[in-house]
């Protein structure tokens, strides 16, 4: 599912997740030379928002962070509380992102199983855009309901005992099996040496939680190095949407707007 969240969870373990998430995009972009307050990107709101407040307190502008909402009537509420919205799923806004504009995070709390969809589209859109560079990303998946992803588990359960289960890890997997994949057909195949840079480059960071009914959510956060290690053949670009140009735009303008309120003191 690449759609904006359909459920809001507002209780202890999902609270503590998001500040985990916002928590861990902080720490990371700090690493890169990044101030959060200064950090752009993408997230899946619903219909609460709930996210836009605890990345607040984490030091991010909501004016920076674009909210996904499929839903047009929760798409048309956010707006008029002052979110910027993308209306449409996930990958479309991916997919739209001006490749001038560094997209520094994407929060993707998808309350789904890990589906052959939403694994594809992410190989495809993390790949082609050079905006999204280094972007952090993190993704949440619901364990169960998910037999795609059965295969792919099975592959790598000898290696990964522990964490075989967790879906974050078999969604890093499933992105390593698809780039490898496309490289082996582009005639230019990723030898050990540099699948194993890759995947340390990656730093993926993985936890758990569950909801009150006690079904377990796996997530995944990791620096996006999928760019930089595509074939040098592969010439799909993204195609910048005009809802995304727009609300890039509006964002500047914002930004540009709270400058002008609070204009720099020079020390004496």
């Amino acid at each position: 599912m690449s759609n904006g969240a359909q459920f809001d969870y507002c209780f202890e373990n999902k609270t503590i997740w998001r500040r985990r998430v916002w928590d861990a995009i902080h720490h990371r972009l700090s690493v890169n030379g990044v101030r959060p307050r200064n950090a752009v990107g993408l997230y899946l709101a619903g219909e609460k928002n709930l996210d836009a407040s605890v990345a607040a307190e984490h030091g991010f502008d909501r004016n920076n962070m674009i909210a996904v909402e499929w839903d047009g009537g929760v798409a048309e509420a956010l707006r008029k509380d002052g979110v910027l919205t993308f209306k449409g799923n996930l990958f479309s806004a991916m997919n739209g992102w001006s490749p001038n504009v560094p997209c520094h995070f994407i929060v993707a709390d998808f309350c789904c199983g890990l589906v052959e969809s939403t694994a594809q589209d992410f190989a495809i859109f993390l790949s082609i855009n050079n905006a999204l560079s280094d972007t952090i990303v993190a993704a949440n998946f619901l364990r169960g309901r998910d037999a795609f992803s059965n295969v792919f588990r099975s592959l790598f359960a000898e290696d990964y005992k522990e964490s075989a289960k967790h879906r974050g890890e078999t969604f890093i997997h499933i992105l390593l099996m698809m780039l490898e994949n496309n490289r082996e057909k582009s005639g230019t195949p990723i030898n050990q040496e540099e699948l194993s840079k890759i995947i340390s480059s990656l730093k993926r960071r993985l936890f758990s939680y569950k909801s009150t009914s006690g079904q377990v959510f796996d997530s995944v956060v990791f620096n996006n190095v999928f760019p930089a290690f595509r074939s040098l053949g592969d010439t799909t670009a993204p195609s910048t949407s005009g809802q995304m140009a727009a609300l890039l735009a509006t964002r500047t303008r914002r930004m540009k707007s709270e400058l002008t309120r609070c204009p720099v003191v020079n020390a004496a």
